[in-house]
Formats: C-alpha cells, sequence, structure tokens
C-alpha cells in the first residue's frame, strides 16, 4: 500500500499522522483540512496539532517523467493552498523532500526544473542527516530552522500569498495603463477575489456557471472570463444576490471593460 511509508516511523512522525483515503474520527477542524487536499494527490497528512504541518507520497521511482510530473502537480497543489511547508516523497530507495514554500516549476518551462523545488535527498539506507534535519523533533521545535544550508531555501517571499500580491500590483498596473479607471479596476479585483473564494469553497460549480451565463462548457471563472458577455452576466448575477454588496457594477463599467482587460485579469489569477 502506497500509504506505508517508512519514514514515517523512521522520523517518529506516526503519531499524528493520518492516511488521506482512510480519514475518520477527526475533529471538524481536521476533517476540513483533509477536504481541502483529498484531490492533491497525497497519501497522508501529518497534523501538528489541529493543523497539517507535512504531506507525504509515495512513488515507484523519481526517474520517470511520468513520476516527476505527478510530483510538480502535488506541489503546484500544495503551494496554491499556502500552509504546508514540506512534501516528503519515498520510492523503494531514496527520499526526498520538497519545499513547498517555493514557486512551483510550469509545464514546459525552460529555465527551471523540478531540481529547483527539491531542498533534500538522500538514499534509503543513509537516513542520519534527514533524521537530524527533518524528523518530527526538528520541526516541531523549530530547529530545522537553525540547519541555515536548508532553511535559508524556505523563503516567505516566493509563497503563493506574496505572489498574489505581486500579481494584484502588477495587473492594476497594467489595467492603469490600458486607460482603465482605478475604481473600476479595483472592483474587477475583488470581485474576481470573491468569486475565487465562491469557487474554492465549492459554492460555485460548472452548473451554477453554465445556467448563468449561458456558456454550455464553461467550468470555472477562469472559462467565463474568456467571453465578455458572458462575465458581466455572472457579475449581475452575483450582485443580484448579495444584494449589490459585491463591488457593484459601475454605470458604463461594461462598456469600458474590454475582452483584453478581461484577460489581464484572468493572467492575474491563472498559471498553466
Amino acid at each position: 500500500m502506497k500509504e506505508n511509508i517508512s519514514i514515517i516511523n523512521e522520523l517518529d512522525f506516526t503519531l499524528g499522522t493520518v492516511v488521506v483515503q482512510k480519514a475518520e474520527n477527526l475533529s471538524a477542524l481536521k476533517n476540513h483540512y483533509i477536504r481541502q487536499i483529498e484531490n492533491f494527490g497525497v497519501d497522508v497528512i501529518y497534523f501538528s496539532g489541529e493543523f497539517p504541518s507535512i504531506y507525504f507520497k509515495k512513488i515507484d521511482d523519481f526517474d520517470s517523467e511520468k513520476s516527476r510530473q505527478e510530483i510538480l502537480a502535488i506541489h503546484k497543489r500544495v503551494w496554491n493552498q499556502g500552509k504546508v511547508p514540506f512534501l516528503y516523497v519515498e520510492s523503494p530507495t531514496e527520499v526526498r523532500v520538497y519545499n513547498c514554500y517555493e514557486k512551483p516549476v510550469q509545464k514546459e518551462q525552460q529555465d527551471r526544473s523540478i531540481s529547483d523545488i527539491e531542498l533534500y535527498q538522500t538514499a534509503l539506507n543513509d537516513l542520519e542527516e534527514l533524521k537530524e534535519v527533518f524528523d518530527k523533533v526538528s520541526i516541531e521545535t523549530g530547529r530545522f530552522w537553525q540547519h541555515k544550508k536548508f532553511a535559508n531555501q524556505v523563503k516567505n517571499e516566493v509563497r503563493v500569498e506574496q505572489e498574489l500580491i505581486n500579481n494584484l500590483k502588477k495587473t492594476r498596473n497594467r489595467l492603469i495603463e490600458n486607460n482603465l479607471p482605478i475604481p473600476i479596476i479595483h472592483n474587477l479585483l475583488l470581485r474576481s477575489l470573491f468569486i475565487l473564494y465562491l469557487e474554492d469553497r465549492k459554492a460555485t460549480d460548472a452548473d451554477f456557471y453554465q445556467r448563468t451565463t449561458g456558456l454550455e462548457n464553461c467550468t470555472s471563472y477562469f472559462d467565463i472570463l474568456e467571453d465578455h458577455t458572458a462575465t458581466y452576466r455572472l457579475f449581475a448575477e452575483l450582485e443580484e444576490k448579495f444584494n449589490g454588496n459585491l463591488s457593484p457594477i459601475a454605470e458604463g463599467e461594461e462598456l469600458q471593460v474590454t475582452a483584453e482587460h478581461l484577460l489581464k485579469i484572468k493572467e492575474c489569477f491563472w498559471a498553466e
């Protein structure tokens, strides 16, 4: 079974770990975090108290393209979640630790590779340093941060929250350069943040989007942003549902906002 990860015992994480697909009899908060990551592809979560601290994954090998793409996909989901700093991945012969505060490597990216998110690797028959730096005591007590060789690579400035702030600033400036009024820019960004929040919480789904916009194949807000008319149908529907409290559509806004502006909004929040 893939959830039988040997380093969990070796690093003393046994007490506090939960197998994602077998989670039961947990607190409401732990169940909430399990639901958040049940489709991430991780096998086991280590909880520090009530909060997730480390994710574990077992794979067959590290050399195949399939394994690399699987790890990159999991890493991106964890980075987007913005809660857990480490992903421990084990094969039958080695273990690697991935830095989940490091910006994800995109598909077909030429200037970065999976090695850019690898924090540590070792053979399973040589775990001395892994136990010293990445075991339960080191993580729980903060001793990890004394190991500057590794700690200096785990930087807050590339966490998802900071990346979002940077993207919001860049998008704001680009829209200003395209002669869109600042109040409308702020409304578009705030409205988009809230819609994505609703989507993440499963408060909106493909059926809702399709009924609201008339687009047959749309499944997400990003799909809708590619159609100007559909986007404003969605905005109008949500404005009505929230009694005008969701950044109401300004007079003349729909005429001033172009399809090009909406694509820049999409680029702000969405990455391949």
